[in-house]
């Protein structure tokens, strides 16, 4: 999903485009670290996630119970959580 440019330079993102969590699923990992539907995951791990296939690439390079940090926007602004696999 693109990012509004105003939003881009409010936070100071670089990237234009950032993965919205159409599900999450209940007692799963991102229900856990509190992520909710329709966030706006813009990197993990320390790197940019702009699709699905990021996000899915970053996470299956941990092992289950190490934990990955997670940044978001979530109504206008950006948000960071510690996600447990």
């Amino acid at each position: 999903v693109r990012i509004d440019s105003a939003l881009q330079q409010q936070l100071n993102l670089t990237q234009q485009f950032g993965m919205e969590l159409l599900e999450v699923r209940t007692g799963g990992p991102a229900d856990r670290a509190e992520l909710k539907r329709l966030d706006v995951v813009i990197a993990a791990d320390g790197e940019p996630v702009t699709e699905p296939r990021d996000l899915q690439r970053i996470v299956r390079r941990h092992k289950v119970g190490e934990k990955v940090a997670v940044s978001f926007l979530r109504g206008g602004k950006l948000r960071k959580v510690t996600v447990v696999l």
